[in-house]
């Protein structure tokens, strides 16, 4: 007994196929972008509530708050990254899905992620950026390095256990710069990642699917 489905008069036309796939990846675009700005609004929102607190425990000399800053940027940062791969596997997957359409439809009718986007993610301002992100982490740091040695000086917060407070200030900036650097991987690779299994798994069904034309 044959399988109706594989009768192609029961197949979706060539062109309600590719109009299918468009409204996804316009959907997918969506998504992005809806991604994107929640990322910002997340980091911004943090290092604006990071600054402040620190701002305010030097201003009521309590420095020594300072001492857990660089923990605290790289929790954000990690989870800021974690978040930020799951939208570029998507602007991975929309990348070869914007592919299948211009083989479809013989012209490139969303191109946006595929051509343009790479060229947006390796920018100046991408780079900038990330060089000011590192600098100000690297100043969270020598502050925190600081305040974390002044307990070896009689009569400042935290003498008694000095020793203490400078190898957890330590171990915090280790293990916090670990986690950022795995969440920064991840992030980087993310979207390369996932175009390779849409390509591998997904591409030749999309440009193929639909028997009847037009």
């Amino acid at each position: 007994m044959s399988d109706p489905a594989a009768d192609p008069a029961n197949q979706p036309c060539r062109n309600d196929v590719t109009k299918w796939l468009i409204e996804e990846s316009r959907e997918l675009g969506k998504q992005i972008d809806a991604g994107l700005a929640a990322d910002e609004r997340l980091l911004v929102l943090g290092t604006t509530l990071l600054s402040v607190c620190a701002t305010v425990a030097v201003v009521n000399h309590r420095a020594y708050v300072l001492m857990a800053l660089p923990f605290a940027l790289s929790f954000l940062t990690a989870f800021v990254e974690y978040q930020h791969a799951k939208v570029l596997g998507l602007g991975g997957y929309k990348a070869v899905l914007e592919e299948a359409i211009a083989v479809r439809a013989g012209v490139p009718v969303v191109a946006w992620e595929h051509v343009v986007a790479p060229t947006l993610h390796a920018g100046r301002a991408v780079l900038s950026v990330r060089g000011m992100s590192v600098a100000f982490y690297l100043v969270a740091v020598f502050a925190a390095e600081v305040q974390a040695f002044a307990t070896l000086i009689p009569g400042r917060y935290g003498h008694d256990h000095a020793t203490s407070f400078i190898i957890a200030t330590n171990v915090s900036i280790l293990v916090g710069a670990g986690a950022t650097l795995v969440a920064l991987r991840d992030a980087t690779t993310q979207y390369d990642a996932v175009a390779s299994i849409a390509r591998a798994e997904l591409f030749d069904r999309w440009t193929r699917v639909g028997t009847r034309g037009p």
